[in-house]
């Protein structure tokens, strides 16, 4: 039973030939196996060092302990540290990293030491005021670092006896206290673990595959569908990329690599008397302060000075501890500005009016819901930066639920489905909270007038939603654009969502529709809406006749090529006929019966029209047996769609069908795009596109 709450593993301090034995339990964290190993080797190989300088690292291949005498040698010999051994967080939980008890004849921790950098203290205030009147008396100039002893000369250190210039600030005591500033310390409060994280943390650098974006899985703006699904976007990490804080796990998104990097170019943007900030926004509740962790994880790793403005209180953290920043304090003396992480739930109005530069001292991030009333006076004052955080990726929510034990990762899918793509709805929401959304989502969808419905989508394109837009309308940004366009594009949350607008669509009239689809093309970032527009329209001339020209698609030779329609001028060189489309062929005929189905059909009859029931999640919009082919189609208007999966599945069980080659797959397009695209995977369907005029002809 011991094995179950307690884990014996030999450590070895790498270079020394002796290992330990600790026995630690499983609910503690390898900062406290640390503390366990100092307290053995303090005598030894771990003499006159601190806890903060180690690291520890798990072998990742099993190592025998015996002989004892070779131990060292032999680990030694097998090459650098990274090669051999992962480096463990030092708030990862002991359990997690040993699931079970490990062999205790093999080594399974190495524990590395490496010293800090001694930081010499600079010269006192009082001391540069002397030497100063000195160097006066003798009618020598000092020199200008000698006259710069203040809080504006605190980005550098010496070492060895050479000067260098530190990541960020480097805090000295007398300078700070004569400003006002108190060391942070542990009194039993929550603010014990702010203090706790930055011992964890300053100096011990987040490991490479946690900075760079290289060899990620997928790029979210290469290819995305018509649901906003935007592939993986996945850092190549392993173990899984998360920061372990005092108050929530933190899983690393690829969008925060992406962010940050685009952070730290705009840092240096602007004027001296207008200079940058940013301001980051995005859909609520996709974890924009989730990225202010990273943040702060990140700077601590890199020993670069942060701020954080919490509640009227500012903490600075930076080689000296965490302290609390005095009210009546001058920012403008600090050099270079320290980025300063502000949330706009504890500053509503905007950055602080007592940061306001001349010259700069802070480099502000000011977090924020999409409410443009909260920095719409930054740009007075600062030179700002817009980003949009986008929603987060299937891939990334499966990745992610192994910090949530308490729900299954098919009731998280589902909620992203249902709900949208954020982690509050994925994780966090309770049955009675979803219950409740889901309610009062309906309700306002049921009571939406064409004129509301516009103000949602062009509202959520001018990064504004309120407390029923954010459950509707989904903000991400414009396809194709940089972090800095500054432009977001506007769709519906989930597939629930856009089914449940589509039923309130086939309610209002034909004018209706028609007016709304006029007013929604002329927003491109709101297209998520035309689309359902055109679905509503096209499906209710279809009941009645079919009259379109069809046109087969083209495609290059090379594998998994693209499908193209054949009136767009992007089309790849080369482009010819594939697969089993033939040349254009004309509907045109009275329809005299429609049905609509649920989920399944027994046989297919000719000449009638089937279209799903609204609400229900199938593999195609509508189809049509005339003229011995299966006319399958799929409204859309966007430039780009897939094929969903199931379609064979779908008619595997209906009898009265047609053989496969004459079944023909038909996306109805409006008549003004000028591209059309869908993935090339597709080879045993011949593949159309129809265009189809909006209008009351």
């Amino acid at each position: 039973m011991l094995e179950d709450t307690t884990r014996v593993l030999s450590c070895l301090v790498y270079g020394a030939s002796n290992f330990m034995m600790v026995s630690i339990p499983v609910d503690k964290l390898v900062y406290d196996l640390k503390e366990m190993v100092h307290n053995k080797g303090k005598n030894g190989a771990l003499r006159d060092t601190d806890v903060s300088d180690l690291f520890v690292w798990k072998l990742k291949k099993q190592e025998s302990i015996a002989p004892e005498e070779s131990l060292g040698d032999r680990v030694s010999s097998q090459g650098r540290l990274s090669l051999i051994a992962v480096k463990l967080d030092s708030l990862a939980r002991i359990g997690d990293i040993f699931p079970d008890q490990p062999s205790k004849l093999c080594l399974h921790i190495l524990v590395q030491h490496v010293r800090s950098p001694t930081v010499s203290p600079s010269t006192s205030v009082t001391s540069n005021m002397s030497m100063s009147a000195s160097a006066s008396s003798t009618g020598e100039t000092f020199p200008a670092a000698a006259h710069k002893r203040t809080l504006d000369d605190v980005g550098s250190y010496e070492e060895g006896g050479k000067r260098h210039k530190a990541d960020g600030p480097i805090v000295n005591d007398d300078p700070f206290a004569q400003f006002g500033f108190k060391h942070l310390t542990y009194d039993g409060t929550p603010t014990d673990s702010v203090l706790h994280f930055h011992k964890m943390y300053w100096g011990n650098p987040l490991p490479p595959e946690h900075l760079s974006l290289q060899n990620m899985v997928h790029h979210p703006n290469d290819i995305e569908d018509d649901d906003g699904d935007n592939g993986d976007d996945l850092l190549p990490a392993t173990p899984l990329p998360i920061i372990h804080t005092p108050w929530t796990p933190v899983f690393i998104r690829a969008e925060y690599l992406r962010m940050y990097n685009w952070t730290e170019v705009m840092s240096v943007e602007g004027k001296v008397y207008r200079p940058s900030a940013v301001v980051v926004t995005g859909q609520p509740g996709i974890g924009k302060m989730f990225w202010a962790y990273y943040i702060l994880r990140r700077r601590l790793g890199e020993k670069s000075a942060i701020m954080w403005y919490q509640r009227s209180v500012i903490y600075l953290f930076c080689s000296q501890g965490v302290l609390l920043v005095p009210p009546t304090f001058t920012f403008s003396k600090f050099s270079p500005p320290i980025w300063t992480i502000i949330d706009s739930v504890q500053s509503p109005s905007g950055i602080p009016t007592d940061m306001v530069p001349f010259p700069p001292g802070v480099f502000p991030i000011y977090i924020t819901s999409p409410t443009p009333e909260r920095w719409a006076g930054i740009s007075q004052s600062w030179t700002c930066h817009h980003l949009v955080m986008n929603a987060w990726t299937k891939a990334e929510i499966t990745k992610a639920s192994v910090l949530y034990s308490n729900q299954s990762l098919d009731d998280a899918l589902e909620k992203y489905d249902s709900l949208g793509p954020t982690a509050r709805f994925c994780f966090e929401l309770t049955p009675g909270e979803i219950e409740r959304h889901v309610t009062d989502r309906l309700i306002a969808i049921r009571n939406s007038s064409p004129h509301h419905l516009r103000q949602l989508f062009t509202a959520s394109g001018r990064l504004s939603l309120d407390h029923l837009s954010h459950k509707i309308c989904l903000i991400r940004r414009k396809r194709g654009s940089t972090l800095d366009g500054g432009t977001a594009s506007t769709n519906f949350i989930s597939v629930n969502v856009k089914q449940e607008v589509v039923q309130r669509l086939e309610e209002f009239s034909d004018d209706q529709l028609l007016e709304m689809w006029h007013n929604f093309s002329k927003f491109g970032d709101a297209r998520g809406m035309t689309g359902p527009i055109f679905e509503v329209f096209v499906h209710r001339r279809f009941k009645t006749r079919i009259d379109l020209n069809a046109e087969p698609m083209v495609r290059a030779k090379r594998a998994n090529s693209r499908w193209y329609g054949s009136f767009g001028t992007q089309q790849p060189q080369a482009a010819t006929l594939h697969g089993l489309a033939e040349q254009n062929f004309h509907l045109q005929f009275d329809v005299g019966t429609h049905i609509v189905y649920d989920d399944t059909l027994q046989s297919v009859q000719p000449d009638v029209f089937y279209l799903p029931r609204s609400g229900q999640q199938v593999a195609l919009d509508s189809f049509i047996l005339h003229g011995g082919y299966l006319n399958i189609f799929q409204c859309t208007g966007s430039q780009k769609h897939d094929i969903k999966t199931g379609i064979y599945e779908f008619f595997e069980s209906c009898t009265g069908l047609p053989p496969r080659q004459h079944w023909r797959f038909v996306f109805v397009i409006p008549d003004e795009l000028d591209v059309f695209s869908c993935p090339g995977d597709v080879q045993d369907i011949g593949l159309y596109t129809a265009r189809f005029s909006m209008s009351r002809v």
